[in-house]
């Protein structure tokens, strides 16, 4: 029993100094890998948007930031779809999810938020289909990060969904 309890630490050095060795060796062959270029076929799956798209995607989303501004939800109706909805959580901790219509009457009920100050953080789109990021604060005293789900219909881009955390 004593022979094999004083052979384990030397067999768990010989492990670790083959994994310090194998090491440098593991990270070389991992950045040739990323270094290559993708193969043909690979590229494929991955869709392009045009720059007109992104342009369009935008435009809904600052549609969206300026009605905030100026307190008027008109402007932004346009940039929804009718089955739009709204969802987050609540100050205790419940989901609140609703149609679309709830964000509207809030934007007519509150001042307007004069000092707000937006950004669109990120735009993906692939084919009819976008998801977009906006953070915003001082939306009257709240700060809040927003993902928007938007599609293509018709031509245009509309925001199907719109779901929030608020800081």
């Amino acid at each position: 029993m004593r022979h094999t309890d004083d052979a384990r630490p030397a067999r768990l050095l010989m492990l670790a100094s083959a994994f310090v060795l194998l090491l440098p060796w593991c990270s070389a062959a991992a950045q040739a890998q990323a270094a290559r270029p993708p193969a043909p076929e690979a590229s494929k799956l991955v869709a392009t948007a045009s720059p007109e798209d992104y342009a369009a995607v935008r435009k809904v989303l600052d549609r969206y930031i300026e009605a905030g501004r100026q307190g008027k939800s008109e402007l932004m109706r346009p940039a929804f779809l009718p089955q739009a909805t709204i969802h987050g959580l609540a100050a205790d901790g419940s989901i609140g999810g609703s149609p679309i219509r709830s964000l509207f009457d809030y934007i007519d009920s509150a001042p307007a938020a004069k000092q707000l100050q937006a950004q669109i953080v990120s735009i993906e789109i692939v084919g009819t289909i976008a998801q977009a990021r906006v953070e915003s604060d001082q939306w009257n005293g709240a700060r809040y990060s927003d993902l928007f789900q938007l599609l293509k219909v018709g031509g245009e881009w509309k925001i199907l969904s719109k779901i929030y955390h608020t800081h």
